[in-house]
């Protein structure tokens, strides 16, 4: 299994453990659906709650670089904050979703299948048309300029 599925992996049982609702987006996701794309990222959007952040650094902190400061502003913000997996530099995003009818519905939406051929482990990734919506949504905030 690849390096990088082993550490999403990680971070998505950790947060399936606090019952935090989730998705693979941007590039993971896109691979998913055929559009192969080499990243060093994961894109996750998570619900992460004020109550769940303990707990995640707790068991978390041994493996990633994590700050709960930034983490508590993500989440007062709906914005996003990172962590480093120390082996690897890997970096995860996390993506709080905002209050706004797309990000509720993209979870909603979330389809769960196999996240690497080596494993027969289902992760919930956004759906193919949510995928889309994103990667234009980012295309037109970052003043309609792509690496690709």
């Amino acid at each position: 299994m690849d390096v990088s599925v082993q550490i999403i992996l990680l971070v998505i049982n950790v947060l399936g453990t606090l019952d935090i609702d989730y998705l693979i987006g941007g590039s993971f996701a896109s691979t998913a659906y055929g559009r192969i794309r080499t990243t060093q990222d994961v894109d996750i959007i998570a619900s992460i709650e004020p109550s769940h952040v303990d707990p995640l650094i707790k068991q978390l902190d041994s493996a990633f670089y994590l700050d709960e400061g930034m983490i508590r502003n993500a989440i007062t913000r709906q914005t996003t904050f990172n962590m480093i997996h120390l082996e690897t530099m890997f970096k995860v995003d996390i993506f709080l979703p905002k209050d706004r009818p797309f990000d509720q519905n993209q979870i909603a939406r979330r389809v769960k299948q196999v996240i690497d051929k080596d494993t027969s482990q289902e992760v919930y990734f956004a759906s193919p048309e949510d995928t889309i919506l994103a990667k234009l949504e980012w295309y037109r905030s970052g003043g309609e300029i792509s690496e690709v």
